[in-house]
């Protein structure tokens, strides 16, 4: 008895850490997009006060693509 008993709580125990890691990793993935999106703003907040140079340019286009390629791959 004893012995179902630990193994039915190490499934509930290990159910309970798989769904905190999946928690933990969509913070990380948000505070990721956070970074990502604020990133895009001020190159876009460049590009209207200023004309951006080439890698400005660039740079701008890859973090709109990372961010588009990231929102399609969370869904």
């Amino acid at each position: 008895m004893k012995k179902d008993y630990l193994k039915k709580d190490k499934e509930r125990v290990d159910k309970k850490l798989e769904e905190l890691n999946l928690k933990y990793a969509d913070m990380q993935h948000e505070k990721a997009m956070e970074k990502l999106e604020d990133r895009y703003d001020d190159l876009t907040k460049l590009k209207i006060t200023e004309n951006l140079n080439f890698r400005g340019r660039v740079l701008r286009k890859a973090y709109k693509d990372v961010i588009k390629l990231e929102k399609q791959r969370k869904r």
